[in-house]
């Protein structure tokens, strides 16, 4: 289990018992950047972690042994980023900005885990973007807005390319998106 430490700076990862569900501490990241904001988004292969904050986005790596996390990488931007998610393919990491109204799309390197921007989607004007997630299969992306809709967005599963599809409104406010 991994979260943001208090400080907002770290990120600390913690072993389950399965027999018991306690848990241990067994790793804490080195310090990064961060002005309180945060998501963090795991690559479906176990080792990276992507930490979606401002002034950057850090990508550590995991040793499931240890515990350890480790820096790989950080990527500088000027968003504030409040949601994130990986394809579940492995190959792209999407963030969502608060402040600026964007989703921004990044090719991840399968060799390393680092990730270089294709894509920023803007003109969500007046629509504090909150929260993304991808259904299984990897064709579509949600996101949850302060306004109460939920925009539906297709997946290039080649490119990676995002394209709105249309918005949905629930009728409230949208903090978390899941599947069962």
């Amino acid at each position: 289990m991994f979260y943001l430490s208090q400080n907002l700076t770290e990120v600390v990862s913690y072993r389950i018992n399965y027999n018991d569900g306690n848990l241990t501490l067994v790793g804490t990241s080195p310090t990064f950047a961060n002005d309180g904001s945060g998501s963090i988004a795991t690559h479906p292969n176990g080792i990276y972690l992507y930490v979606g904050s401002y002034p950057s986005i850090t990508i550590l790596r995991f040793d499931s042994i240890s515990g350890n996390l480790s820096f790989v990488d950080s990527v500088l931007h000027s968003k504030t980023i409040n949601g994130s998610a990986i394809h579940p393919n492995g190959r792209f990491y999407y963030t969502v900005d608060i402040n600026n109204f964007s989703i921004s799309g990044y090719s991840v390197d399968p060799n390393n885990g680092r990730i270089s921007l294709f894509q920023t989607l803007t003109g969500f004007v007046g629509s504090s973007l909150r929260f993304i997630i991808i259904e299984p299969a990897g064709r579509y992306a949600y996101v949850a807005d302060n306004s109460g809709n939920i925009k539906h967005l297709n997946i290039n599963e080649s490119t990676g390319e995002l394209t709105l599809v249309g918005t949905v409104n629930p009728g409230s406010a949208q903090w978390n998106l899941t599947f069962l």
